[in-house]
């Protein structure tokens, strides 16, 4: 309907979503985070909110050997030398995300049927050793690529309420 009230017009309009799909309440749930000692944490939960099993998902010395990599960077420019076309850090980064999503898909597809759950960090744009944001979005996509080329229903991202402890 389109209503003129105190000479400005307003349309109402009400739109029709259909039904909202339900998640099944019996599925496990894996939720998975960006780790503060680690690359990444997950726990699986039940259907009844009682955690079954926790893993932690290692840089496999990520950390470590980008750190070299920006020194040794750092240093090249330091001498005038150009850098550009140097992709060792960002191969190195890749190979990493995908080993972990690999990791997080056998996971799931062994404990069918589970859906994962990546817990969007609500500081994600601030620095972190392990993981940044533009690496957790990757891995986002690393994930849904390999959850389709296992039958594991694709990764959802939702972000998060309170703080991490609540959580």
């Amino acid at each position: 309907d389109l209503v003129e009230r105190d000479g400005e017009f307003y349309l109402h309009i009400a739109f029709d979503m259909g039904e909202v799909p339900q998640h099944p309440r019996e599925a496990k749930v894996l939720a998975i985070r960006r780790g503060v000692s680690t690359l990444a944490a997950g726990v699986l939960v039940d259907e009844r909110g009682n955690v079954l099993e926790r893993r932690t998902f290692s840089d496999g010395g990520l950390a470590r050997t980008i750190t070299a990599i920006a020194e040794n960077r750092a240093k090249r420019q330091a001498k005038g030398k150009l850098t550009t076309g140097d992709r060792r850090a960002a191969a190195i980064t890749d190979e990493t995300l995908h080993l972990v999503a690999h990791q997080i898909v056998r996971w799931a597809a062994t404990e069918k049927p589970a859906r994962i759950v990546l817990l969007a960090d609500p500081q994600s744009r601030r620095p972190q050793r392990f993981l940044a944001w533009k690496h957790w979005d990757e891995l986002h996509h690393v994930l849904t690529r390999c959850c389709e080329a296992a039958g594991v229903v694709s990764p959802e991202e939702r972000k998060i309420y309170g703080s991490w402890s609540i959580c």
